[in-house]
């Protein structure tokens, strides 16, 4: 119950800053094989409980306030890496580095209630665990992600600063056999977490194409940077991103739907691919899995997620399987 309060009352203090909106938020927001976790001994700020449901509040009254352009300095609001070591049954003298760059469904946001982050138990744990066993090797997790309070919604853009400058995070993906980036949608959060964007269609368009105009030479200036880090050998997965249920259910009988789901998400999204085709990544069609052709959810929302954002346990195991039959590793 304390850990409940504390992380209330940390989401008090959220500021997402829409398209015209500069107002502060107020309002608040399977099993894999055995890990050995040892975690930093910093403690991120505490968060919301993932069992509670994101409210809906009403679009802001759009103002004339920029977006602005420039991102802030990010490097100090990077939670240290936690590291989870996967070893396969019997015994492995080979060693893989598996580093994992994104958002809260990379920290393990939503998996438990006792605790704002589960990295070892997100789908890239998950993925590692699965791996290894695979492979017949030991695999070390090393999960970077923003502590997602206040001021630290990254951006592409912000994560390529980041890339470029935090020493602990070159250094392991110098060593990593294997990458996973899930970066991309807090670009566009802004306009649609809590309906803060405009609440007309003319002005939510245009909100969204000045948020998602920078992403497509940020993404290959991350992934630019990325490759200038990484061994030859090393296998890079980009996760795309599918559209999560509450977003179906806000905007998906609305007229201009199909508008809104490219503007949204598609063109930002072959943006992804492009940059990752570029740098010689492997890009995870997670999209394509879990939505249909309209941008339906396939899956009971309910079922794979803790508060319809996050993904939970299962979700977790799901998007760690569609990831291991992409990978183009196996036999």
């Amino acid at each position: 119950m304390e850990m409940r309060a504390r992380c209330a009352a940390a989401l008090a203090a959220l500021l997402l800053v829409g398209c015209g909106a500069s107002t502060p938020l107020t309002t608040p927001e399977p099993a894999s094989p055995q890990a050995q976790v040892s975690e930093s001994p910093s403690t991120p700020m505490p968060l919301p409980s993932p069992s509670a449901s994101l409210p809906t509040v009403p679009p802001a009254t759009p103002h004339a306030t920029p977006v602005p352009t420039e991102p802030p300095t990010p490097a100090p609001s990077f939670v240290p890496p936690t590291v989870a070591t996967f070893a396969p049954g019997g015994t492995s003298s080979a060693s893989w580095d598996l580093v994992a760059l994104g958002d809260s469904n990379v920290s393990g946001w939503g998996i438990r209630s006792d605790k704002p982050f589960s990295p070892q138990e997100a789908f890239p744990g998950v993925y590692a665990g699965l791996l290894g066993a695979e492979q017949g090797v030991t695999v070390v997790l090393h999960s970077y992600y923003p502590p997602q309070v206040g001021a630290t919604l990254r951006t592409v853009a912000e994560w390529a600063d980041v890339v470029g400058a935090d020493p602990s995070m070159r250094a392991d993906l110098e060593r990593a056999r294997v990458v996973i980036l899930l970066i991309g949608y807090h670009d566009v959060l802004p306009a649609l977490a809590f309906n803060r964007g405009p609440s007309d269609w003319p002005g939510l368009r245009a909100c969204l194409q000045k948020l998602t105009a920078p992403m497509p030479a940020a993404f290959d200036r991350l992934y630019g940077e990325v490759a200038g880090l990484v061994p030859k050998e090393t296998t890079v997965l980009v996760v795309d991103y599918s559209i999560p249920g509450p977003i179906y259910d806000r905007w998906g009988s609305e007229p201009y739907w199909p508008e809104f789901k490219r503007v949204a998400f598609e063109d930002w999204r072959d943006a992804l691919e492009a940059a990752a085709l570029k740098h010689g990544f492997r890009v995870i069609h997670t999209y394509a899995a879990v939505n249909d052709a309209s941008g339906k959810p396939k899956w009971n929302w309910s079922d794979v997620t803790s508060d319809g954002w996050h993904f939970n346990a299962e979700g977790h195991r799901r998007i760690a399987e569609i990831v291991l039959a992409q990978d183009g590793l196996g036999g």
